[in-house]
């Protein structure tokens, strides 16, 4: 529909103009004290504006792949709880030890590898307790440390991004998954 098509494309340059507001209010604001703004300029009130975003940018930036990370760690949690026995985690080699366990294949996909040339956008790639990877991306020997929990939940959020991401080529639709952290990736 159009509406959709006109909130897809406002909410970048809604997102652009605000910024551009800020480093005008930050340029032009102790020339003309911003007379024509809604906002009085004192330089004492920028100071402490810009101050308080960068102490806080630097508390964030430390954790910030942890805060992306929360939806797809309690996503890992709960498959651990709810699907593993006693809610054991298991590192994915432990399984070619055991003569009852068949040999387990996952699948996933990559959203974000797409070799030169290739029209494709999606890479599938496999788990075992061998190997990893896929035919795009080559295949390496599985790490002793991979947890089963993990893989679990990479290849059901690869699901959830590829349909949302990879088979979805609008732009705008990416920047949103991307900007307010609705992207499963790890």
């Amino acid at each position: 529909t159009y509406f959709v098509q006109f909130l897809l494309a406002v909410g970048p340059l809604a997102l652009a103009v605000m910024m551009l507001a800020v480093v005008q209010f930050a340029v032009f604001g102790p020339v003309t004290k911003n007379a024509k703004g809604s906002l009085p300029y004192h330089p004492t009130t920028w100071e402490n504006f810009a101050s308080y975003c960068l102490l806080g940018t630097l508390f964030l930036l430390p954790v910030y792949e942890e805060l992306r990370a929360i939806l797809h760690t309690y996503y890992k949690r709960s498959l651990r709880g709810n699907f593993f026995h006693e809610g054991q985690e298991k590192r994915v080699v432990e399984l070619k030890e055991n003569k009852y366990c068949p040999f387990v294949i996952l699948t996933g996909t990559s959203s974000d590898y797409m070799p030169p040339g290739d029209m494709d956008t999606i890479s599938e790639l496999s788990f075992s307790p061998l190997h990893c990877g896929g035919e795009e991306t080559g295949y390496v020997r599985m790490p002793p440390y991979r947890q089963l929990s993990k893989i679990t939940a990479l290849t059901g959020a690869g699901c959830l991004d590829a349909i949302s991401l990879s088979m979805n080529d609008m732009l705008a639709m990416r920047f949103w998954l991307e900007v307010l952290n609705l992207s499963w990736g790890d």
